[in-house]
C-alpha cells in the first residue's frame, strides 16, 4: 500500500504542477473595454455631427453618438468638417489616432 502511494503520489503532484498551473498563469487579462463600437477592426465609421475642442462627436452606422477625444498625438484630416462621413481609427487607450474623411 505504502509502495502505491509513493508512486502515485508523486506522478499526481507533477500533474497538477505541470497542467494546471500553467493553464492558470497562461490566462490572459481580457483587454480593457472601451464604450464605442467599431467594425472589428478598431475604426469607427460615421457622420460627424460636432466639434468642440478636443472633443469630436460621431454617429455610427447604427445610430449611436459617440464623444471621441481627439489629442494633441491624433492624426486629424484638415478637409474634415462637420456633416463628413469620417473613419476613426482608435487607440486602445479609447483616444483617436487618426480622424479621416470617409470615401463617398
Amino acid at each position: 500500500m505504502w509502495l502505491a502511494l509513493k508512486i502515485v503520489l508523486p506522478i499526481f503532484v507533477l500533474l497538477f504542477c505541470g497542467i494546471a498551473v500553467p493553464m492558470v498563469a497562461a490566462d490572459p487579462a481580457p483587454p480593457p473595454k472601451t464604450n464605442v463600437q467599431t467594425n472589428g477592426s478598431g475604426v469607427l465609421q460615421g457622420r460627424l455631427l460636432k466639434i468642440e475642442g478636443e472633443s469630436y462627436t460621431v454617429k455610427d452606422t447604427v445610430g449611436k453618438e459617440v464623444r471621441v477625444r481627439v489629442g494633441k498625438d491624433s492624426v486629424v484630416d484638415a478637409r474634415i468638417k462637420v456633416g463628413d462621413k469620417v473613419d476613426v481609427q482608435m487607440g486602445s487607450d479609447g483616444h483617436a489616432v487618426t480622424v479621416l474623411k470617409a470615401l463617398e
